[in-house]
């Protein structure tokens, strides 16, 4: 038996010398045992016999031996001595156990990664199967050895790319990374692969496969995708609610609230840039057209501001439905609007785009339950006054809408120059107003009332003018609206109500009724009654000639005063009219209710009785039902006297009788009027 490494000898051929006794004694006795074994098998059988075993050498170091021995039969099968053989196997069995050593490593790597590893042949069975990949394909390691990759979870989509990607793999010999969706008990699995080639014995045996379970950062990119667009979808609805916000801060900034319209910033914003335009170009013709709606504040004061804001709204529907394309109506506040049209050429175009603006409110409007009528004063100026700014132009449009109200109620005037002197006239007017009483400026004029068909007088309405001593006649539209904000107009009624007593008791004959107007501020005053006998009683005016004339407004403010006030005025024998019915709301509840007497139709209704006497019958017969009687004011033709008396009105009042007159001036008339000659206008030129 060779061996001598092992028994610290430097040759093989020293224990050769050795007898089989001598070896033995030289191992432990461990060894000496393992080789005795076998040298008994191989004595009693027929066979090879292995054996190997360890030690250690004079040097201390260890050795691994593998040994084989063998009866060497002899004739006729007698067994004449035992083979061996021991080989020194210590390199090969250390670098077995690297490799053992190493392969266990990797299988440990291999099994132990988060990663799913598979080993496949060419044909696609299965060689190696990590856990990982096990449980991502929903099977067992044991289960998917040696089977085809057709017998995994894969659907059909992800084996085609499985076996297209292997194919390029061992067909190029180059690695492939791609991506593969698959189901696993109805979970959808993600994962990164890195296909690259198995090679064995210098050839491409098969491909091995890394994959990478991206589920969930799949599911995280989808969430993050998700989250992005519903972030973005959120960021979008909130932009779309800033650029509605914007829209509304912007449209409110430039638009009034209640209905709507350009406001005054739009406008003036509208008007400047037509301003600008005029200037550089004589072409380009604007109007500004400013309106007022006559008694408003009546009707806003009596039915409530809900109906106020109704009634301005349905203005506003109007309004726009008269302008033409290109023009602007905006709202300035209150129950002001103004037009800008911009493609007026002329002035007779201006007055007509006018009328046409002012007929849009001849029909009523119907709110609460309530039929309003409401007339519009209008006042117009045009470009051709080369204005520097859209303020100038307001202001001169604003000045002649005043004019137009002074003049009469629905009307409309162009402005002039002269208007603006006025105005700031009458501005100046304001604080000698207090010192007209005291200086004896002021006068009582006095127009005449007849009766139906215009036969006889009946009476006289004192109207009050200011005789100023260097401005001339200033009319009570240029300064009673002072008195008001001055608080002098309640001073003013009673100075007219005394002088007029006084003039009409030096007059021959019975004394005229006489119509006197009385603001509503006097109605605040409990000691109103006791002012206005005092005066009758200092000049012996009859109680039963006066008549106290109030507006629409007081019959609507049902208050206590009020009521007390009037009872106590009739109690005392005078009369109550109502001043220019009709245009603003009456209630039959109230005309029940009041103490009244007598209902002085609006000069508006007289002016179309003989198209439309429909109003005015209807005022007519609403007043004798209640045993009123009936005055028509502003009768100015023949035809309206025939129509007027025809739908059964009482008395008459208007320029075809009589101007407001002096005290001289009535004394004339009336010896005139008794005497039975023609009256103002009639045949003659007027």
């Amino acid at each position: 038996m060779g061996g001598g490494a092992y028994f610290g000898h430097e040759h093989n051929k020293e224990i050769l010398t050795l007898s089989l006794t001598e070896m033995l004694a030289t191992l432990d006795l461990h060894n000496r045992q393992i080789v005795q074994r076998a040298i008994q098998t191989a004595e009693t059988s027929a066979g090879l016999v292995e054996f190997s075993f360890q030690s250690v050498n004079r040097s201390g170091e260890r050795r691994s031996y593998v040994g084989t021995c063998a009866s060497e039969l002899g004739e006729q099968g007698v067994r004449q001595r035992i083979l061996g053989t021991l080989q020194n196997v210590t390199a090969r069995r250390e670098a077995e156990s690297s490799l053992m050593a190493s392969e266990s490593k990797l299988r440990a790597v291999i099994d132990h990664t988060q990663d799913a590893i598979t080993i496949k042949d060419r044909q696609g069975r299965f060689l190696l199967v990590n856990p990982p990949a096990a449980r991502a394909m929903g099977s067992s390691a044991d289960q998917l050895l040696q089977q085809s990759v057709d017998f995994s979870a894969f659907d059909a989509d992800a084996l085609q790319r499985i076996r297209m990607i292997d194919a390029q793999v061992m067909q190029h010999g180059q690695s492939v990374s791609y991506e593969l969706d698959w189901r696993v008990a109805g979970t959808e699995v993600n994962a990164s692969v890195t296909a690259f080639p198995f090679w064995q014995d210098g050839a491409i045996q098969g491909t091995i496969c890394i994959a990478h379970d991206v589920t969930r950062q799949k599911l995280l990119e989808r969430e993050l995708r998700d989250s992005t667009v519903r972030l973005e979808q959120r960021v979008l609805e909130r932009t779309r609610e800033l650029e509605r916000f914007t829209a509304q801060l912007q449209h409110s900034t430039l638009h009034d609230e209640l209905t709507g319209l350009p406001n005054r910033v739009l406008l003036m914003n509208r008007l400047n840039d037509a301003v600008s335009r005029r200037l550089e170009d004589d072409a380009a013709t604007f109007v500004v057209l400013f309106l007022d709606f006559d008694r408003f504040k009546l009707i806003n004061d009596s039915l409530g501001h809900n109906v106020g804001d109704e009634l301005l709204k349905q203005i506003a529907t109007r309004l726009q439905a008269t302008i033409e394309a290109g023009d602007t109506v905006a709202r300035l506040g209150g129950d002001e609007f103004v037009v800008l049209a911009c493609h007026v050429q002329t002035e007779q175009d201006a007055t007509q785009y006018a009328t046409r603006l002012i007929d849009q409110f001849a029909d009523p409007f119907m709110l609460a339950d309530h039929e309003l009528r409401i007339t519009a004063s209008i006042g117009m100026t045009a470009c051709d006054h080369r204005y520097a700014t859209a303020n100038d132009a307001v202001r001169d449009a604003d000045i002649a809408m005043y004019r137009a109200k002074a003049q009469r109620r629905g009307n409309y005037v162009i402005f002039e120059p002269a208007m603006r002197e006025r105005q700031v006239l009458l501005l100046g007017l304001q604080s000698e107003l207090g010192q007209a009483l005291r200086r004896s400026e002021l006068r009582v004029h006095y127009q005449p009332v007849v009766t139906k068909g215009g036969l006889r007088i009946s009476g006289v309405e004192a109207l009050i003018r200011w005789q100023h001593p260097v401005h001339g006649l200033i009319p009570p539209a240029d300064f009673i609206v002072l008195a008001e904000e001055r608080g002098l107009v309640c001073e003013l009624d009673l100075w007219v109500l005394r002088e007029a007593c006084t003039e009409l008791m030096r007059l021959s004959g019975p004394p005229l009724g006489l119509g006197v107007n009385f603001s509503a501020r006097h109605f605040e005053q409990p000691i109103m009654y006791e002012q206005v006998r005092k005066i009758l009683d200092d000049t012996g005016y009859p109680a039963h000639k006066l008549i106290l004339e109030i507006t629409e407004r007081l019959l609507l403010t049902n208050s206590v005063l009020v009521l007390s006030l009037l009872k106590q005025f009739q109690e005392g024998g005078m009369q109550v009219a109502i001043d220019d019915f009709g245009t603003g709301y009456s209630s039959l509840r109230y005309l029940q209710q009041l103490p009244m007497n007598i209902i002085k139709i609006d000069r508006s209704f007289s002016a179309g009785v003989v198209e439309k006497p429909e109003v005015v019958r209807s005022i007519v017969e609403l007043a004798h039902t209640l045993n009123m009687t009936v005055v028509a004011e502003g009768v100015e033709t023949f035809a309206q006297v025939q129509a007027l008396t025809a739908l059964g009105c009482d008395y008459l009042q208007g320029f075809l009788f009589s101007t407001p007159l002096s005290f001289p001036e009535l004394q004339s008339w009336l010896e005139t009027f008794q005497s039975g000659r023609p009256l103002r206008g009639e045949g003659s030129d007027g």
